[in-house]
Parts: structure tokens; C-alpha cells; sequence
């Protein structure tokens, strides 16, 4: 069920909003990578997959978190 209607409207919706059914692959990503924004070195990770899955999409969410914790981080 489609609780925000901004969300069927691609210019207002936000990639998150975007991508269903895939919150903890993300989430995991995010727990790997966040010792970055401390600072610290990852090991990285490899995303496979076929095409069309979202594998870019969800690594283009993930730098956005990123970017959005390193930008609270410095003030």
C-alpha cells in the first residue's frame, strides 16, 4: 500500500523511497562501509548479480548515506 503519494511522482520521491524489498541488503552494505565515516579503512564488498536487479541503484543509495553521515559527522 502506497502511504505517500509523493512517492509515485519520480521527481519528488527520493531513490530510498525507490527501492522495495531491499533493506537489508542495504543495511548490510551501510554496516560495512560506516567505519568509513569514522575514518577507518573497509575490506569493501562485492555486489553480483544479473542485470536489472538494482545493484546500481542500491550502491547509489548507500553512497548517499554515506555522504549524508560524513556531512552530519563534520557539522
Amino acid at each position: 500500500m502506497i502511504v505517500d503519494q509523493d512517492a509515485l511522482e519520480l521527481k519528488k520521491a527520493t531513490t530510498t523511497e525507490l527501492i522495495v524489498h531491499r533493506n537489508s541488503e542495504i543495511n548490510t552494505l551501510l554496516s560495512i562501509f560506516e567505519p568509513v565515516t569514522n575514518g577507518h579503512q573497509t575490506s569493501g564488498a562485492f555486489i553480483y548479480g544479473p542485470p536489472g536487479l538494482g545493484k546500481t541503484c542500491a550502491a547509489n543509495v548507500l553512497l548517499n548515506e554515506i555522504r549524508r553521515l560524513l556531512l552530519l559527522k563534520m557539522g
